[in-house]
């Protein structure tokens, strides 16, 4: 059975987003429970932001957003969902892309910057969690990114729960 994710705020992705010009970082704070690995989860939403960052890199404007909430969904099996979105106004993408971004091997950045792998293995570490991973362009520019997860309908204790960071930096 899987452990009960708690994210924290990630003062290294800050740091990565500061680095590339992020002009804006913000994210919600969402008293949730997700079941899932804790460590694996991490590396599914490292690899989405460092995607946002790198697609931010031209775009005038660097926003990148996080939002985590108990979603009102219920899953495939009847069960709570939380969803966990990661935002940003990079270049975003075409119809055409966004049938392929899940496959082994296909990536939009250029030769030596990447395997094509990141969205494959963020997708079936989601999918062994019981979860799925969607990729939505943004009207404008931009991508959204979510993450669904199996959730728990209890009430949380404070301070516990599916926690991104909660104050915002310009």
């Amino acid at each position: 059975m899987s452990d009960a994710a708690r994210v924290e705020r990630n003062d290294g992705c800050r740091s990565q987003a500061a680095t590339a010009g992020v002009t804006r970082y913000s994210s919600a704070r969402c008293e949730a429970i997700a079941w899932c690995d804790p460590n694996r989860l991490e590396q599914v939403l490292t690899n989405l932001i460092g995607n946002a960052i790198d697609a931010m890199v031209d775009a005038p404007v660097k926003v990148l957003t996080l939002e985590a909430m108990a979603h009102d969904a219920a899953g495939p099996e009847g069960q709570s969902q939380v969803r966990i979105d990661v935002v940003d106004t990079g270049c975003g993408f075409g119809e055409g892309t966004a049938a392929q971004l899940f496959e082994p091997f296909y990536t939009t950045k250029g030769s030596g910057s990447g395997l094509g792998l990141g969205l494959t293995i963020s997708r079936d570490i989601v999918r062994e969690f019981r979860g799925e991973l969607f990729a939505v362009a943004q009207p404008g520019g931009g991508a959204r990114f979510t993450v669904t997860l199996p959730g728990d309908r209890t009430p949380v204790p404070a301070g516990a729960g599916v926690r991104i960071a909660e104050e915002e930096s310009t």
